[in-house]
């Protein structure tokens, strides 16, 4: 490779056919003394240390390390976000998006997401809902959904574009729908009071019975 023949070429572009780019060449093992040797229209450069927050510099050095460690292109290379930022991000965007959803209400106070109290103090209180929950159970608190698996699969929905089936993301309620999310919860609600007064009174029988049995 003729690398200052390239260097200049890229260096002075024809003026009707203009190029924006760069290059870098590193020692392919070891044993070679080859210093890295990089190259960069003014462009290009800025695309580095701008978008990928790398100096150009340091390109060089991290793709003469990753050459000469043995690694090739059959290695795959995984990154695992920090579980807590993962949580972080979907309340972000969870956060952030009724915010906004709200303000098209018209709503002016602020509102801060209350996952305790989700469906009164947010669903019944600014008549909007978190739709497409991709998670057994009720909208809860990232946290609280499991482990790395489900809140990937949170984060995920939540990045997804409103139209995609897979979403989950704010919609604003007609009077007609909460009115049925009300009544649904109302219902709910009923039903474990009931249950757990079932419950109760099959064990007071119960300590009942075997008292007269003593």
């Amino acid at each position: 490779m003729h690398l200052e023949k390239d260097q200049k070429t890229l260096g002075r572009p024809p003026e009707k056919h203009p190029l924006e780019g760069f290059y870098v060449a590193v020692c392919g093992s070891i044993e070679d003394l080859l210093e890295p040797k990089v190259f960069f229209t003014q462009k290009a450069e800025n695309f580095v240390k701008e978008v990928l927050h790398i100096e150009p510099r340091h390109l060089g050095l991290k793709l003469e390390a990753f050459v000469v460690s043995g690694l090739n292109e059959n290695t795959i290379i995984t990154h695992q976000c920090p579980l807590n930022k993962l949580v972080s991000d979907c309340r972000t965007i969870i956060q952030e998006e009724l915010k906004s959803i709200v303000l098209e209400k018209n709503i002016k106070k602020a509102v801060q997401m209350n996952y305790v109290n989700y469906e009164c103090n947010i669903v019944e209180h600014c008549s909007v809902a978190l739709v497409g929950w991709p998670l057994p159970g009720p909208v809860c608190n990232p946290s609280k959904v499991g482990g790395r698996a489900e809140v990937q699969k949170l984060l995920n929905a939540l990045q997804r574009d409103p139209h995609h089936t897979e979403s989950c993301h704010w919609v604003v309620l007609t009077d007609e729908e909460l009115k049925r999310k009300v009544m649904g919860q109302e219902h709910k609600s009923n039903t474990t009071i009931n249950t757990d007064t079932e419950d109760s009174d099959d064990t007071s029988s119960s300590d009942d019975t075997s008292t007269g049995d003593e």
